[in-house]
């Protein structure tokens, strides 16, 4: 990929601080390879050939859909994989601007609602909450 940008590969070192216009390819000392390789491929989920958002170019493309909560479109990221991008990103200097990311599912596999507590806790054997002081001890 560094041909692809000839001003950036005449100073490309290793070591070399990490900017925006960077080619994707500067990540691969903050990412893990498994990463870094399913960003530069971009397959769509479901066995679309591309994401919708299509291959990053740059790390600024990297930050931006990461910002936009777009990574998750992308086959093999999901939360981990992004939480990594995330720390990459934040290492190399590059989310120091304080915005949030917009928050997107990965990619839901079920839609199963989690119950809650307190429903649980007088229904379930062994269920009762014993306070201190009070009931056999």
């Amino acid at each position: 990929m560094h041909g692809d940008h000839p001003v950036h590969s005449a100073t490309c070192r290793p070591g070399h601080p990490v900017t925006a216009d960077c080619p994707v390819d500067c990540l691969a000392p903050l990412l893990p390879s498994r990463v870094l390789h399913r960003l530069a491929r971009a397959e769509g989920r479901h066995g679309e050939p591309m994401a919708s958002c299509g291959p990053p170019a740059t790390v600024g493309d990297v930050v931006r859909l990461y910002r936009q909560g777009r990574l998750g479109e992308i086959a093999g990221l999901g939360a981990r994989s992004i939480t990594e991008i995330e720390a990459g990103l934040a290492f190399a200097g590059l989310l120091l601007d304080g915005s949030a990311p917009a928050r997107r599912q990965p990619h839901a596999r079920g839609t199963t609602a989690p119950v809650p507590a307190a429903t649980t806790a007088g229904t379930m054997p062994g269920g009762r909450i014993r306070r201190p002081g009070h009931g056999p001890g």
